[in-house]
């Protein structure tokens, strides 16, 4: 019953590649500038053979040979994006609900508490692995390592069918029909 952008609902699933060749990092809004920018540096020197797309408003955030940076996006511009990537690194919000739809294995770091119960749901259907939460002083280096440890085929295959076991895209049918349905198909 996870209720997703209409542009999602018969979002197709990727295909897993044999090796990762491009990662989506995004922590959602605003006001996460230095943080994004150092996650961004860490982890495109850390893997300079693989290219980083980048989601953020912030414009701290500078592109290099092995790193592109994109603004706000509609849904269907993120679902492009998403479909080119092999794994995301994610703050823990609708973000990992969509990533679920589309496949996308998922290195989470946590953003705001509110986001807690919505990323634990997730790691134990085994759809991605938690670093940590943002403001921690060793979580990019639990990144870091996490993304190398989903590097393997097999790995990101796994969680690819486990998130789209779990998720469907078609919530909001299903509540829109649970509701009609409870008002013998009349609207009030």
């Amino acid at each position: 019953y996870q209720v997703l952008r209409k542009e999602f609902w018969g979002a197709t699933p990727v295909e897993v590649a044999p090796r990762v060749v491009n990662t989506l990092i995004t922590f959602g809004g605003s006001g996460l500038d230095e943080r994004v920018a150092q996650y961004v540096d860490v982890i495109s020197h850390r893997f300079p053979d693989i290219h980083h797309h980048v989601v953020s408003p912030d414009s701290r955030v500078t592109t290099g040979s092995n790193v592109s940076v994109y603004g706000r996006l509609s849904a269907a511009e993120m679902i492009g994006l998403m479909n080119r990537c092999d794994l995301a690194v994610s703050g823990g919000g609708q973000t990992l609900a969509e990533l679920a739809v589309l496949g996308i294995p998922v290195v989470c770091v946590g953003v705001a508490e509110n986001q807690r119960h919505n990323i634990e749901g997730w790691r134990i259907g085994n759809t991605l692995d938690f670093a940590g939460w943002l403001d921690e002083a060793d979580t990019l280096e639990r990144t870091t390592a996490l993304i190398e440890g989903n590097m393997g085929y097999a790995v990101r295959k796994e969680k690819s069918l486990n998130g789209q076991s779990l998720i469907d895209g078609r919530g909001a049918r299903r509540i829109v029909q649970a509701l009609l349905g409870e008002t013998n198909g009349q609207l009030p």
